[in-house]
This record gives structure tokens, sequence and C-alpha cells, in this order.
């Protein structure tokens, strides 16, 4: 389920690419509770590279 939209990410350019990506398949998401999704994911993401890096 989640395979197309990682796979899109992965080949966005920006970071730019990736809210606009995310905003696109979160339309009922405000851009302050979108932003706030986005900086969780990033925290978890930064957490567990450093946990299997």
């Amino acid at each position: 389920m989640l395979s197309p939209l990682i796979a899109q990410i992965k080949a966005a350019q920006t970071p730019d690419e990736v809210f606009e990506l995310l905003a696109a398949s979160y339309p009922s998401l405000d851009d302050m509770a979108l932003r706030e999704l986005v900086g969780q994911a990033v925290f978890v993401a930064d957490v567990m590279g450093q946990h299997h890096g």
C-alpha cells in the first residue's frame, strides 16, 4: 500500500517536491498538520537511522 508513495518520495529531487507529493496524497490535512506530520516522520527516520546505522 505504501510502496508506490515511498518510491515517489525516493524519486523526488527536493524537499519541496516531497512536501507537494505528501500534500497531494493527504488533501484533508491542512498545511500546519502536514508540516507537523513530516517533522515527526523525519524525527523517526533520524532515530531509526542512528539505531540501525
